[in-house]
């Protein structure tokens, strides 16, 4: 017999808390997810996305404020778009040509994207490239050359 507050298993798997409805008996019970609701989802994705997430009010860091600051005095044609103003895929990209080109620059930092990663540079760089963009990835750790990072952005917009 179950224990009350045990989980209950539903299709060979354990549910987790968010995903279950409380039984009259105390147990938990697996959700049963509304078509229409899939199928919105499903639809509307990155939109629904995109909402959400600036509803958390995203602002740029102080590295991504670095570079926004090296983009407007070199004049480079990015703008920052971290702030979920543009999903491809269900990412967000850091940066976003202004000129047309179907170009990205992704900023990534030291911490987050070599111990805590999701997903690898180039899974994140061949998910966008579905979409039909080239991306330029810096590291945290260069961006105390600010002359070569504005040269290697120069580089990426002529070359592509």
């Amino acid at each position: 017999m179950e224990e009350k507050g045990e989980l209950v298993k539903v299709g060979g798997q354990e549910p987790d808390a968010e995903s279950c409805l409380r039984k009259e008996d105390g147990r938990l019970q697996e959700r049963k997810a509304d078509p229409k609701h899939q199928e919105y989802w499903r639809l509307n994705h990155d939109e629904q996305l995109r909402k959400m997430m600036i509803g958390e009010h995203k602002k740029p860091n102080k590295l991504e404020k670095r570079l926004i600051d090296l983009i407007q005095r070199e004049n480079l044609p990015f703008k920052y778009v971290g702030n979920w103003e543009s999903i491809l895929g269900g990412k967000c990209p850091d940066f976003m040509s202004t000129d047309g080109k179907k170009l990205l620059i992704e900023l990534l930092g030291n911490y987050w994207h070599i111990v805590k990663a999701r997903e690898s540079v180039e899974e994140r760089v061949a998910r966008f490239r579905v979409h039909g963009y080239k991306t330029l990835v810096l590291w945290e750790k260069e961006m105390d050359d600010e002359r070569l990072i504005a040269d290697r952005i120069q580089r990426f917009c002529d070359e592509n």
